[in-house]
């Protein structure tokens, strides 16, 4: 179906602008929520890209500690997106969050 290659391949262009940034957030207390952590994804993806995905899904929540990962879902117009929010420093109520988006869309049907 070339509609569908062509769609797929629309996708890379758009991952490079969605492709690792950092932003420093307040975390205020232990960690995030599930609800929470996608709230912050969708304002890092907004700040940094300036265009927010259809949905964001992040199964788990993410505790404020250095090296706490957590894999979420982004759902474009293309289709799924892996991402992977890392917790790269913390000072108090404030920590510095990474984003990485995958590099290719998931299998239909499958989630982060």
């Amino acid at each position: 179906m070339p509609v569908m290659r062509a769609a797929r391949g629309a996708a890379p262009a758009l991952l490079l602008l969605l492709t690792g940034c950092s932003v420093s957030v307040s975390m205020g207390g232990a960690g995030f929520s599930s609800a929470e952590l996608e709230d912050k994804v969708n304002q890092m993806l907004e700040q940094e890209v300036g265009r927010l995905p259809d949905d964001v899904e992040c199964p788990d929540g993410l505790a404020a500690e250095v090296g706490e990962s957590v894999r979420c879902t982004l759902t474009i117009t293309e289709g799924h997106l892996g991402a992977t929010v890392t917790v790269r420093s913390v000072d108090g109520d404030d920590a510095v969050l990474r984003i990485e988006v995958d590099e290719d869309l998931l299998p239909e049907g499958e989630e982060a």
